[in-house]
Order: structure tokens, then C-alpha cells, then sequence
């Protein structure tokens, strides 16, 4: 399995994180109403839905890959406020210890592909930038101003 998604493959990617954002938010309604785990998972879901927005421009801006890896240090960190409590309160729970674990997967596999995003996203940022494959941009102020 290759770690970085193709442009294509990114692309595809970008243009349904919508999707994500509708699923997180569905699986966190359910879990609070049925007073059950899957928060993990639904935050991890919103997250993933909500970074690929500010960096869907990664083509054309030469800076996005910054963004990007602050995106991904907030997303991990929020991960792991969230899951170490739960992976503690693991061996103490009594009840239902499989969906709390389920939860922890689940969120885990979603978290893998924000991370794959967010890389993705810096590594082809920079190629286009330093092989001078991106778009046409002035080197200075005085080009880009005659």
C-alpha cells in the first residue's frame, strides 16, 4: 500500500469531503441518542470532512503544504485528547467493551486517512513548487508590479 494518494486520487478525495462531514455528523446524533460510544469515530469523521476545505487549492498556492501540517499536529492532538481517555476507561468498562473498541478502530482507520491526506497534499505542494511544475507565479514584487 503506498502511503501518499495520487493527485488524482487527492483530488477525488478533496471533492467529497462533504461526505465525511454528513457521516460523522450522523454517527455522533445516533451515538448520543442511544447512549453509546462512537463519538470517536464521528469526530474523527467531521475532522477528515473538514480539512481538505482550506487545502482544496493545493495545486495553485506554493504555501498550503504549511497548513497542512498544522492541520494535521490540531487533528492528531485532537485524536488523542480523545481516544486516550477511552483506551483507559477501556479495561474498566463493563458494558459493551467490543463497541468502545469498535470505536477506537474505526476512529483510528478514519485518523490514517486524514494523516495520508494531509502528507499527500504537503509532498505534492512542494514537488509542483520546487520543480516548478505549479502554475506560472513572479519570483518578485517588482515582476509581479511593473
Amino acid at each position: 500500500m503506498r502511503i501518499l494518494y495520487s493527485p488524482e486520487q487527492l483530488d477525488r478525495h478533496i471533492s467529497r469531503h462533504h461526505c465525511w462531514i454528513l457521516a460523522g455528523s450522523s454517527i455522533g446524533a445516533l451515538a448520543i441518542n442511544f447512549h453509546s460510544d462512537g463519538l470517536l469515530t464521528a469526530s474523527a469523521c467531521v475532522t477528515l470532512g473538514a480539512v481538505p476545505g482550506p487545502v482544496a487549492s493545493y495545486r495553485e498556492e506554493a504555501g498550503i503544504w504549511m497548513l497542512a501540517i498544522l492541520s494535521g499536529m490540531i487533528g492528531l492532538g485532537f485524536y488523542g485528547a480523545l481516544a486516550v481517555p477511552r483506551v483507559t476507561n477501556l479495561w474498566d468498562q463493563q458494558r459493551h467493551p467490543w463497541a468502545l473498541g469498535l470505536d477506537l478502530v474505526i476512529a483510528t482507520k478514519v485518523t490514517w486517512l486524514q494523516v495520508r491526506a494531509l502528507a499527500s497534499v504537503t509532498v505534492w505542494n512542494q514537488l509542483w513548487y520546487r520543480t516548478g511544475n505549479g502554475p506560472a507565479r513572479p519570483t518578485t514584487f517588482n515582476e509581479a508590479n511593473p
